[in-house]
């Protein structure tokens, strides 16, 4: 519906070059997301949904240009060699399909500018910002630590990196509000937080809000002391295997706030 506010980068996240579609209309963004990720069908896109990670999209371009070079290179073959060499290139999917991701800009886990004392047109401006670093940090624990897990701790780590990015410090306060916990102990029925609770019974799932503000808190006080300050990619990188190595328990333990400690010195 409005092709002039879609927008194409090559955004250099901690683990390489990414392709990433920026939409900043909700019809687009959904067209968009059903066309490449639900094989054109109009099933319903959650509305909290903000940004889809699109992989092993076959690009058929990428195809045609790779048959080109290869008849090139071999004059004379026959469709059947071609065939033969087809076969060869689809067992090869670094050579044929593509990553990428697509974005939109509407307000980051639903929460309204006005909740954080921003107009809505600077939140929308930072909301892409925390969102893409946000997907990019899952980007990274797939490709280079081999898992893209559906958890608080790396819900937790991926808006850390997030907010840091975005403002240039960490606010627990975000963190708290962006999963439902802002008034903790009270925990927002809309919360984020419910998207991660599985089979938790109540109690276990009290404890979980109890280890998410503890382990927040201790991430605020860490990045005041050694971590308040833009990062680069490679930065950004050592910061998220860092926090990784950590579980959810250890992060918000009496001891969480030292073990970061620690693992900054061992940086330095």
């Amino acid at each position: 519906e409005h092709p002039e506010l879609l927008e194409l980068i090559i955004y250099q996240t901690p683990a390489g070059n990414l392709p990433v579609i920026i939409v900043r209309d909700r019809n687009d963004f959904v067209t968009l997301v059903q066309a490449l990720s639900r094989r054109n069908e109009p099933k319903p896109i959650p509305h909290a949904m903000g940004a889809c990670m699109i992989t092993g999209y076959n690009n058929w371009d990428r195809i045609r240009q790779y048959k080109k070079a290869w008849e090139q290179k071999n004059i004379g073959s026959s469709q059947a060699d071609w065939r033969t060499e087809f076969q060869t290139l689809v067992a090869r999917k670094e050579l044929y399909q593509d990553r990428f991701m697509i974005l939109s800009d509407g307000p980051y886990s639903g929460v309204k500018g006005a909740e954080l004392q921003l107009s809505e047109h600077a939140w929308r401006r930072l909301s892409l910002i925390i969102r893409r670093e946000h997907e990019s940090v899952h980007y990274f624990t797939q490709r280079v630590l081999g898992s893209m897990r559906n958890n608080m701790i790396d819900e937790l780590i991926a808006d850390y990196i997030g907010i840091t990015s975005a403002i240039g410090e960490y606010k627990a306060a975000w963190f708290l509000r962006f999963v439902g916990l802002e008034n903790f102990p009270i925990c927002r029925a809309d919360g984020r937080i419910h998207r991660y609770r599985d089979a938790l019974s109540d109690g276990a799932f009290v404890i979980l809000q109890k280890l998410i503000v503890e382990a927040a808190c201790h991430l605020e006080k860490w990045n005041r002391r050694f971590q308040n300050k833009p990062h680069t990619a490679k930065e950004k990188a050592h910061i998220i295997q860092t926090l990784a190595q950590f579980t959810l328990e250890e992060l918000a333990s009496a001891e969480g706030f030292a073990r970061l400690v620690s693992a900054s010195r061992k940086k330095d």
